[in-house]
C-alpha cells in the first residue's frame, strides 16, 4: 500500500477521541468508548496525531478529560471554557463531545449553533458519558438498534454502581483542586 499526498489532507470520518487529561478516570472513559466504538481513533492531546487529526476531522470529535465550572484541564492546564468556544469555530467536525464534568458551561459562550456540541450539566461519572456518547453517535447515524444496546447495558452498568459497588467503580471527571495541600 502507498500512501499518497491525499491521504494527508483527505477528511477523517470515523469518531477521534482526544484524551486531553491523566487520571485513572479519563484513561478509563476514553478506553470504554474506544470498545463502544471500535473505529475510533484514540490520540493524546498535545501529540502531533491530535493537531493533525482534529483540523481533519468533519464527524465526530470527543474531548475526555476533567472539567471545572471554570473550565476543561488540557493536560495539567485549565483552558476556560470561553477560550474553548472560541477554539470550537476554528475546528471542521460537525459534533462535538466533551466528556468532562460541568462541560455544560461551554454554552453560555457558544455563538457557532452550525455544529451539535454535546456537553454534561455538573458531575459525569465515566460510565455514564461514555455509554451516552457512544449511544448520541450511533444515533445520529441512524443505527438506533446499536443506540438503544448500549443505553439498556448503561442502565445495567449504573444499577450495578448502586446494588454492587465494589464491581462497578463510581468516578467522576472532574478535577478536585488541591489548596494548601488539603484535597
Amino acid at each position: 500500500m502507498f500512501i499518497t499526498r491525499n491521504s494527508f489532507s483527505a477528511p477523517i470520518m470515523a469518531p477521534v477521541i482526544v484524551i486531553a487529561g491523566n487520571g485513572s478516570s479519563v484513561a478509563y472513559t476514553a478506553s470504554k468508548l474506544k470498545d463502544l466504538l471500535p473505529n475510533a481513533i484514540l490520540v493524546n492531546y498535545g501529540d502531533f496525531w491530535c493537531n493533525y487529526l482534529a483540523q481533519r476531522v468533519y464527524g465526530d470529535l470527543i474531548f475526555v478529560g476533567h472539567g471545572t465550572l471554570d473550565g476543561f484541564y488540557f493536560d495539567e492546564v485549565l483552558i476556560s471554557w470561553k477560550q474553548i468556544a472560541n477554539e470550537i469555530g476554528r475546528l471542521p467536525a460537525n459534533r462535538i463531545y466533551f466528556a468532562a464534568c460541568y462541560s455544560d458551561q461551554l454554552e453560555k459562550y457558544l455563538r457557532n449553533r452550525k455544529k451539535i456540541i454535546y456537553v454534561f450539566k455538573g458531575l459525569v461519572d465515566v460510565d455514564e458519558a461514555a455509554y451516552i456518547i457512544a449511544s448520541v453517535i450511533y444515533w445520529l447515524k441512524g443505527q438506533v438498534a446499536n443506540s438503544k444496546k448500549i443505553l439498556e447495558n448503561l442502565i445495567e452498568v449504573m444499577i450495578g454502581k448502586i446494588i454492587d459497588p465494589w464491581k462497578y467503580n463510581l468516578q467522576f471527571l472532574y478535577e478536585i483542586k488541591k489548596w494548601r495541600d488539603i484535597w
